[in-house]
């Protein structure tokens, strides 16, 4: 078992999906005030009939169940422990249905790996926060408080 630190240091060394989605299907640009981070998050979904999402295709016929992530990046520098979890959680939810995917909170990223302190947890979750936030603008909700996955 790798410590919290061995794997920040890990997938931070070597961040995964590191870049802007050409033609995403939506993109969401997350903040965390406690420490600065910014974090923009571009999702590309498809149907589970293999169609994919334009940003200005109508999703109010589509459940949330027959949405996939087929690709999810990030974009900027955050903090480290910021771009390990989101490298961590690019893995996880690739190909997951949406609705999966929004049930996703704190204790999801903990059993990814250790638990932070109270401080550190809003640079864990802050993809994830982005992430369901991207998914909120799709259909016309977005959040903006960290409680709802703290």
């Amino acid at each position: 078992m790798f410590t919290a630190a061995e794997l920040i240091h890990a997938y931070s060394k070597d961040p995964i999906n590191n870049y802007r989605i050409e033609n995403a299907s939506a993109s969401f640009l997350q903040k965390n005030s406690v420490c600065g981070d910014e974090i923009e998050v571009f999702l590309l979904l498809e149907t589970t009939d293999w169609i994919l999402i334009k940003p200005d295709d109508d999703l109010s016929n589509i459940s949330l169940d027959d949405l996939l992530i087929k690709e999810r990046s990030r974009y900027w520098n955050p903090a480290i422990q910021t771009v390990a979890a989101a490298s961590m959680l690019a893995e996880e939810i690739e190909w997951k249905k949406v609705s999966e995917v929004m049930t996703r909170d704190y204790q999801y990223m903990k059993n990814l790996w250790l638990d932070m302190s109270p401080r550190r947890r809003r640079s864990v979750v802050t993809a994830l926060l982005g992430t369901r936030n991207v998914i909120y603008l799709l259909t016309n909700k977005i959040i903006q408080w960290f409680e709802c996955v703290l």
